[in-house]
């Protein structure tokens, strides 16, 4: 009975347009839900209003603060700082950017963790790729240390981090909308605000939302927006590569206007065929995207791999021309 005000505030906000709950009620809602406190009426009535009204910005903070309190504490054992990259098909183009960034990276001894769901019903998942490329899903945090360690790249399914939350995601394929969760989930830090964070969207509602809260989060972002006339993310065009440090905010590329004239190869539409792609960019047998050159200099710069933007976009074009040679 402890949490029947808050269902019936936001049942009231639904009825009456009253205000939403704050944080700190919002948490304890949402930490009720993801401890599976809540039979499935109160669930569905919570999760109904919320997508009919579209959640306030303190209610998502709040399902942020429930998830982070109730992911484990890991510190895997690196010699430089991470980059984490969420994989959760929010958008068209997504598995292609996530597994070509993971494994050019690697190359600069940049430790990868990617971080989503295993399958999904709106696109082709970073996890396939990934699968195809010989890096598997890890079944535990020791394991996904282990593949660090070994190869530079693990994939962390989201049900390894936050079992609840991930049946909070699964529920999109069952109801056919999303919720809350869809716009926390880019946001999260397996490691706690120790990683750099990188997030991928096309301008949108949703990826706007995602944008705000990731920012109002612990740790620094790098920020990958395509404009809204595209209908998803692609390596034809550059995005605007934004990067959060310290809480300061600055524009590292501009988004291209329009894309290449001379376009790049650009990955098939089916896991493996993605998979055979990468390989042949990672490789040197076709050139880099100019776009992915950008994602990975704003990486480098965001772990502190360089000195400096400058010198980031240096080592970006240095090791696409030793690809090329």
């Amino acid at each position: 009975m402890e949490f029947v005000h808050d269902i019936r505030a936001i049942l009231q906000r639904a009825r009456q347009g009253e205000p939403g709950l704050d944080a700190a009620a919002a948490e304890r809602l949402w930490g009720a839900i993801l401890d599976d406190a809540l039979d499935a009426v109160e669930v569905g009535a919570v999760l109904g209003a919320l997508s009919a009204l579209g959640e306030t910005f303190e209610e998502l903070v709040g399902l942020q603060g429930a998830v982070h309190r109730r992911m484990p504490r890991w510190k895997p054992a690196l010699d430089t700082r991470a980059i984490s990259i969420a994989a959760y098909c929010g958008s068209d183009g997504e598995a292609a950017i996530v597994s070509l960034t993971a494994m050019l990276l690697r190359r600069f001894g940049v430790p990868v963790i990617v971080h989503g769901v295993l399958e999904s019903s709106c696109g082709l998942s970073s996890a396939c790729v990934l699968r195809h490329l010989g890096v598997l899903p890890s079944g535990s945090l020791a394991h996904a240390e282990a593949w660090l360690g070994e190869s530079g790249i693990a994939y962390l399914p989201i049900q390894l981090l936050a079992p609840r939350f991930a049946w909070l995601l699964a529920a999109r394929a069952r109801l056919g909308v999303e919720n809350a969760a869809h716009v926390v989930a880019p946001t999260i830090d397996p490691l706690r605000g120790a990683s750099a964070r990188v997030m991928i969207g096309v301008a949108a509602a949703t990826a706007e939302r995602s944008e705000a809260l990731a920012e109002h989060a612990a740790g620094d972002l790098v920020s990958l927006r395509w404009p809204a006339s595209r209908t998803g993310a692609t390596l034809a065009m550059r995005p605007r590569i934004e990067c959060v440090r310290a809480g300061e905010r600055r524009t590292l590329f501009e988004a291209d206007t329009q894309e290449m004239r001379a376009a790049p190869s650009l990955p098939p539409a089916d896991a493996e065929g993605t998979a055979r792609w990468v390989e042949r960019v990672a490789s040197g047998a076709i050139p880099v995207p100019v776009a992915a050159l950008a994602i990975v200099a704003a990486c480098l710069y965001a772990v502190d791999h360089a000195s400096g933007l400058n010198e980031a976009k240096a080592m970006a074009a240095c090791h696409a021309a030793r690809l090329a040679a």
